[in-house]
């Protein structure tokens, strides 16, 4: 048997609880529009997308992961501004951008690097695009153009120090997701 799954870091409950809050914002000032809005426990920054694994392969994600949290001290970051994939024009995707400043989003940046070198030598397919942070809030149906309100969590600053291995399972309702496995960063 398989599972789809992906790698992310876990935000702060006071984050999830405010990008929560934000995207009862965005749904109150969107209502015509057809988007798929987050549900709470779906609010992560996600660092790899690995698809449908077999439960072989996500021992071995397992394993490596352990080896990389053990290694990596805990870093901060900052909220940023709302965007969308393509754009926020049209966008498929509806997102919050996560920012560090030069020197914290630098370690970031290296991170999701250094995840993906663990990774390589496994039968995973690795998205070979640039990296954008960013944690989803919705996915638009119709591609229309957005209101995007004032939110009230820009520039917020929090430490991540969580790595999560969950399983996504896909519903008509949008995904479910159940974790797999928690990796705390060093302090």
């Amino acid at each position: 048997m398989t599972k789809r799954v992906f790698i992310a870091l876990a935000l702060p409950p006071d984050i999830v609880d405010d990008v929560f809050e934000n995207i009862d914002i965005l749904t109150a000032a969107n209502k015509l529009q057809k988007i798929n809005w987050v549900k709470k426990e779906g609010i992560h920054i996600t660092l790899n997308f690995l698809g449908r694994q077999s439960e072989a392969v996500i021992d071995q994600i397992d394993r490596r992961l352990k080896i990389l949290a053990k290694k990596t001290t805990s870093f901060k970051v900052r909220l940023a501004k709302p965007g969308g994939f393509p754009n926020l024009s049209a966008p498929q995707v509806i997102w919050l951008g996560v920012d560090g400043g030069v020197k914290e989003n630098k370690r970031l940046i290296d991170f999701q690097r250094e995840l993906k070198v663990a990774l390589k030598t496994l039968p995973v397919t690795l998205d070979k695009r640039v990296w954008r942070p960013h944690i989803t809030l919705g996915r638009g149906k119709n591609r229309a153009k957005l209101s995007i309100p004032r939110l009230g969590i820009n520039e917020k600053t929090f430490p991540l120090s969580r790595v999560q291995l969950i399983e996504s399972e896909l519903t008509t309702s949008g995904a479910n997701y159940n974790i797999i496995n928690e990796y705390k960063l060093r302090p």
